[in-house]
């Protein structure tokens, strides 16, 4: 008996980092006994251990499993190679003959232009010799010029020639490995289903796809000391079939990643002899805050959810075609209050960018993402975000202020030693200049660091001629609000001592 053909449309979707979860419902009428139920469309990659259908009480599923075909090709394969390796065959050959040739046209070149030096050392002797015979040094002149005009044309066709003969052998070649290809598949899921008496009969056909995934992002606009958000789900997949008005959740699940606990690798310890010379290295450390903007953003290739799976549902039906691009699907929209002010970090940037501090008002948390930010009616840069809980700060950096010009100029010497003392001295100096270009006055918070001693062997001293007075916090950061009037200049003089005991090296 042949198949009972239904259709049963995707009805859900359930996409996670690096799969997706389909969900396809449909009715049929069959007649009482055992039918089976044939599904066309179906994802041909979908994995068939995950394969699974379901049915209301008046039937039961006796089996499921999916069938693969491959789609028909116009033409035979078969005299379609053979009449592409027969074309490249030609196109080679005739690549050999072109290339042959220019080296023969090359070499006669090469060959005119010896025969010209040598008429040339010849006239040359010829006249030193008094042997003037102006009428046969014109002809050999003449007769070089024009069999070097004559190979430089052919040279010239034959350069264009064998670009094109190189070109055509690329095309066939590239043909050549598509006709090789195996063709396309069309998947059909085929349930067999027993019904105790004839009637409709609602089926629910479930299985997993790779070749699709999804990763946070978020849109910013920054208009009158408000932030408009935007969170989104970017959702890309090429499963071999399109999902058309679907319901469309995204999950931060990661099914792959399994229970077991990894393999422990042996960890031996070795005694040595303790270093009578303290050898020191200076490194850069991100200060890591878990505060309210929820620390720094996560290096990972997948989506920072925090340690706890969540699932978002986008809004309405939504549409996805198999075609690998990237779809963005809003998630979650707010409004909030933002404080701005002017940040120079002149030792990363030389630039006064604008930095806007705001909360999260959702009762959900902004997953970690890029951010494109939206500024005076167009696109001001991307930033990116770390995950932020709800109610918690975060940061955005809005580009550059063009009126405002930063120079820094950092220097370092040694100080002479003391007589008496065993500390090597080393001053460093940092001058930062600001100028406002513009008329209106600028209020900016000027950051620079300072080393911090994890030694007791190394000090780091803050000189009193820093002007205006610095005052470390722990991290060694030292900040300063400066008022910039218009069309006015300031400037920022950080002096550190940087002595480190006699015995210490690597400084």
């Amino acid at each position: 008996m042949d198949p009972i053909a239904m259709t049963a449309p995707v009805a859900e979707v359930t996409v996670s980092e690096d799969r997706a979860q389909v969900l396809r419902r449909g009715r049929v009428a069959l007649p009482a006994g055992i039918s089976t139920v044939l599904v066309a469309g179906v994802s041909p990659v979908l994995a068939d251990k995950t394969l699974v259908a379901r049915t209301g009480p008046a039937a039961r599923v006796v089996d499921v499993r999916c069938r693969r075909r491959a789609l028909p090709v116009a033409g035979d394969p078969a005299r379609r190679d053979g009449e592409v390796q027969q074309r490249l065959r030609l196109a080679a050959e005739r690549l050999a003959r072109v290339e042959d040739e220019a080296a023969r046209t090359a070499t006669a070149l090469a060959g005119v232009a010896a025969a010209g030096k040598q008429v040339a050392a010849e006239i040359g002797q010829d006249a030193a010799a008094g042997c003037a015979d102006t009428a046969l040094w014109r002809a050999a002149l003449a007769d070089l010029a024009g069999r070097d005009q004559r190979l430089r044309l052919r040279q010239a066709a034959l350069g264009q020639e064998l670009e094109e003969a190189r070109q055509e052998e690329a095309d066939l070649r590239a043909r050549l490995a598509e006709t090789g290809a195996a063709p396309p598949l069309r998947a059909e899921a085929l349930v067999t289903l027993a019904c105790a008496t004839a009637g409709e009969v609602g089926l629910e056909l479930g299985y997993l796809v790779p070749g699709a995934c999804w990763r946070p992002a978020h849109t910013a606009r920054l208009d009158a000391g408000t932030v408009q958000w935007t969170a989104e789900g970017c959702v890309w997949q090429s499963t071999g079939e399109d999902w058309d008005g679907v319901r469309l959740r995204l999950s931060t699940e990661r099914a792959s990643l399994g229970v077991e606990p990894p393999a422990l690798a042996p960890d031996l310890l070795h005694l040595r002899a303790r270093e009578q010379v303290v050898v020191v290295e200076a490194r850069d450390r991100a200060v890591e805050d878990s505060g309210p903007g929820g620390g720094p953003a996560a290096e990972m290739p997948g989506i920072d959810d925090g340690g706890e799976a969540r699932v978002l549902e986008v809004a309405g039906p939504a549409t996805l075609p198999a075609d690998g691009r990237p779809h963005r699907f809003p998630l979650a929209r707010f409004a909030a209050p933002a404080s701005a002010e002017l940040v120079v970090h002149a030792e990363v940037a030389a630039a006064a960018v604008l930095r806007t501090r705001q909360a999260n008002p959702l009762a959900q948390p902004l997953l970690a993402g890029p951010v494109d930010l939206l500024r005076g009616g167009g696109l001001a840069g991307r930033a990116s975000i770390a995950f932020t809980a709800p109610g918690a700060w975060f940061e955005l950096g809005w580009g550059g202020e063009a009126a405002v010009q930063v120079r820094r100029t950092a220097r370092s010497k040694a100080e002479p030693a003391s007589a008496l003392g065993s500390w090597n001295v080393r001053l460093h100096e940092v001058d930062v200049d600001l100028a406002n270009l513009g008329g209106e006055a600028r209020r900016l918070l000027v950051a620079e660091r300072v080393p911090v001693s994890e030694l007791e062997q190394v000090r780091i001293e803050v000189d009193a001629a820093s002007d205006p007075p610095a005052r470390p916090d722990g991290d060694g950061m030292c900040r300063w609000q400066v008022e910039l009037p218009g069309n006015g200049r300031a400037r920022i003089r950080l002096r550190w001592r940087l002595s480190a005991k006699g015995g210490v090296a690597g400084l």
